[in-house]
């Protein structure tokens, strides 16, 4: 894909990292949770999607701490992180 010169690409940003604050040029309906999840319920087509993409990673983190928690249940330290 070409960019024109001068061009910024915008990426959503949560703000954790940066304690809440957005850097300059990041597109205020993306940054914060609930913010997002405001956006996807009154059907905005970018809060669908953020909300979508946070869903499509969370799913596999979740299955983690799922699983390490699961295997600590059984006692099967082998599997479970600092075990």
């Amino acid at each position: 894909m070409l960019r024109r010169p001068g061009h910024q690409c915008r990426i959503p940003w949560s703000g954790a990292a940066e304690g809440g604050h957005r850097p300059p040029g990041a597109h205020p309906a993306l940054t914060p949770l609930p913010g997002i999840v405001g956006r996807a319920v009154t059907g905005d087509s970018r809060g669908v999607i953020a909300l979508g993409l946070l869903l499509l990673i969370a799913t596999p983190v979740a299955r983690v701490v799922f699983s390490a928690y699961t295997f600590a249940r059984q006692r099967d330290w082998a599997y479970v992180p600092g075990g």
